[in-house]
């Protein structure tokens, strides 16, 4: 992420993060306007996602974990291009 414009990275991502869907509610976070913010520096990114549901101890880590795994699948994808 050093290299790219920390705004754009944001807005992105957001894009991204809007499309998702949850697969435990099986909506996006767009369609549930669950995410507040994302605002990214050159070092590092924050999300505030707020889910319209009550959620287990266990949810802000498994989220972040299918996250980083769509991130590098995009990844990959935009390297094949």
């Amino acid at each position: 992420m050093q290299s790219e414009n920390p705004a754009t990275v944001a807005a992105d991502t957001r894009q991204a993060l809007d499309a998702w869907v949850d697969p435990w509610i099986d909506r996006s976070l767009g369609e549930l306007k669950a995410i507040e913010s994302v605002t990214a520096t050159p070092d590092a990114m924050r999300l505030v996602v707020r889910l319209p549901v009550p959620v287990g101890d266990g949810y802000a880590t498994e989220l972040a974990e299918r996250l980083s795994a769509q991130e590098e699948e995009l990844r990959q994808n935009n390297q094949e291009l």
